[in-house]
Formats: structure tokens, C-alpha cells, sequence
């Protein structure tokens, strides 16, 4: 098991341990529910920044439901993070997604900007250290030595090493899930600039690569020919 500090540079190819994925489709009522969270992200990927975060919250919920599908673990939600983030399968698709789609490629290197995410509940014991979202990568060194909570986790290492994050499916899904924490627990708002912009390029990555998931396709197919909502 690696160190905490070191879990999002895990190489993925390593793991052999495979998603149970046909207890997705053995749970008709589960998945109708899990299924109608993600409608209300995709259907409205296309919302301004101000009104993307309703939208990140359902699709989080569909994530987080399948999750609980096809993991057995009673870990709670950092377990089966930590297991969907080292899918192999699941990287390779979002690397190619990036590859294919240039706005979500954009996307990804908007809120990649934006690492670390710091605890904003650990943060705001600390006046001293609260920075603009802009200038994490800055102040990430003087949130380690106060102990707050880094999304990646390895940000520390890649900064003493003078290198820049993978932007890869790992570094992204733990940066995404502290954005969740903060998001859940109250500490960001649609009304601020930055908190738009890091929750609506997080949830564009999101919507579209789950969208290439057959669990999450086969729900798109079925929405009516309605043209782009």
C-alpha cells in the first residue's frame, strides 16, 4: 500500500484488481436513480460558471452511487476514491478524452491551475495562510507545515522536484474529490469568481468522462432526440 503523500502516483498499469461492474446493471431501481443524477449533470454541462455547481453535485452523486456498485469496500468514500482513481481502464479513457476533445483538454488545464486544492475547513484555523485559489501552488508549502490537507496529496513531492502535476486521471480525481469535500462541507460559493471557475472546469472534465463509461452511455442514448440541451 503506498504512503498517503504518494497515492495519486500510483501506476495504475500495476493494478490488477477489476471494477465489478455487472452489479451496475443487476440493480434496475439503483441505477434508474443513478442514471437520473447524471441526466442532471449532462443536460446542463453547457450552464454558465455561476450555475455549474448544482450540476457538479448530481454528477458527483452518480458518481459516487455507481462507485458504491462496483467496489466492495466499506471504506468509505476516500476507499473507493482512492480504487476508481487507480483504474487503469478509466485513465486510459480519460488520457484519450483529453487526446480527442480539446475543450475538455482546456478544461483539464484550467483546474489543473488551480492545485492544490487545500482543506478550506483545516484553512480557515489558519488566517494567516488563506491565499487566492490562484496562488495555491504558492502556498501549498506553508499549508503542509500547518498540516491541511492537500488535493493531490503529493503536491509537497512534485514541488521539491521542480515538477509540474500529471495531468492525469489520479491527479485529477483526488484533486476533484477535495473540491467535493470543501463544496459538501460549505466552503465554496457560486458567487465567487474563483470558486466558479475551479467547480465548472472540474465538472466539465467530470460529465464528459463519465459520459464514455457504458453505464453512462447507454443513459445518454436513451434521452430523446431533442437536439443539444
Amino acid at each position: 500500500m503506498p504512503h498517503l503523500e504518494d497515492e495519486p502516483c500510483v501506476n495504475v498499469d500495476q493494478i490488477r484488481e477489476p471494477l465489478m461492474t455487472e452489479r451496475f446493471w443487476q440493480l434496475p431501481d439503483g441505477r434508474r436513480l443513478i442514471h437520473s443524477w447524471f441526466d442532471r449533470g449532462w443536460n446542463n454541462r453547457h450552464n454558465d460558471e455561476a450555475n455549474c455547481f448544482e450540476p457538479f453535485i448530481f454528477t458527483w452523486f452518480a458518481l459516487n452511487g455507481w462507485a458504491e456498485c462496483v467496489i466492495d469496500s466499506d471504506g468509505g468514500d476516500f476507499a473507493w476514491v482512492r480504487r476508481v482513481a487507480r483504474d487503469s481502464a478509466i485513465a486510459q479513457g480519460f488520457s484519450e478524452l483529453l487526446t480527442e476533445d480539446s475543450g475538455v483538454h482546456a478544461s483539464a488545464t484550467a483546474f489543473a491551475r488551480f492545485w492544490p486544492i487545500p482543506r478550506m475547513q483545516h484553512v480557515r484555523k489558519h488566517p494567516d495562510l488563506v491565499r487566492e485559489w490562484v496562488s495555491n501552488s504558492q502556498a501549498a508549502p506553508a499549508f503542509a507545515r500547518a498540516g491541511i490537507e492537500l488535493g493531490p496529496s503529493c503536491a509537497i513531492r512534485h514541488q521539491v522536484r521542480g515538477e509540474a502535476f500529471p495531468l492525469d486521471w489520479s491527479h485529477f480525481l483526488f484533486a476533484l474529490y477535495k473540491v467535493r469535500c470543501n463544496l459538501f462541507h460549505g466552503q465554496k460559493t457560486p458567487y465567487h469568481w474563483g470558486d466558479q471557475s475551479l467547480v465548472s472546469s472540474g465538472f466539465n472534465v467530470l460529465v464528459n468522462v463519465m459520459s464514455r463509461w457504458p453505464e453512462f452511455g447507454e443513459c445518454i442514448r436513451q434521452q430523446p432526440a431533442t437536439g443539444e440541451v
